[in-house]
């Protein structure tokens, strides 16, 4: 996403950048020979994961809420820390849907989270960068005596999930 903003002569909507993005990651697999077909699919997960976490940007510098028109509003910037957002919110929808998930389960996230392509990058690192996530969810989330994160407050995480649209 980071990329097709840069690469887009004037601010694109919101569906016209998920679909450069897509075309793009497919241009750049096939220059590097990396088998994949399902770059679209992929674009708007990860457009869906960075609408909720609030990582995009109007041309007037607010957030783009999540909603029936944010595929038509132009998207003028990204939050300057939009990877930490997005990686965090994906946690956040993660817990609050599976309820299930404590201190136990770092190793677990990682994985489901960072797909490892650098084997230099060891788990432990990984599961450092779930537990720093984690902390930048403080006030929204919390451990309980159990060792099981529960959220603090209920953020409608539907639409940005993708769920329904």
């Amino acid at each position: 996403m980071e990329s097709a903003l840069a690469n887009s002569p004037t601010p694109p909507l919101l569906s016209r950048l998920v679909r450069d993005a897509a075309n793009q990651a497919r241009r750049e697999a096939r220059r590097d020979a990396f088998a994949f077909s399902y770059w679209e699919v992929a674009a708007r997960a990860v457009s869906n994961a960075m609408l909720g976490a609030r990582a995009f940007l109007m041309e007037n510098g607010l957030p783009l809420e999540p909603g029936a028109r944010a595929q038509a509003t132009t998207v003028g910037a990204l939050q300057p820390a939009f990877r930490d957002l997005t990686e965090a919110f994906l946690i956040e929808f993660l817990i609050a849907r599976l309820g299930d998930i404590g201190i136990r389960d770092h190793g677990t996230l990682a994985h489901a989270l960072f797909r490892q392509f650098d084997a230099r990058i060891t788990l432990a690192a990984l599961e450092h960068r779930v537990a720093t996530l984690l902390v930048s969810l403080h006030g929204r989330i919390t451990l309980r005596e159990d060792g099981i994160y529960t959220l603090v407050y209920h953020r409608p995480l539907v639409a940005a999930a993708g769920v329904g649209q």
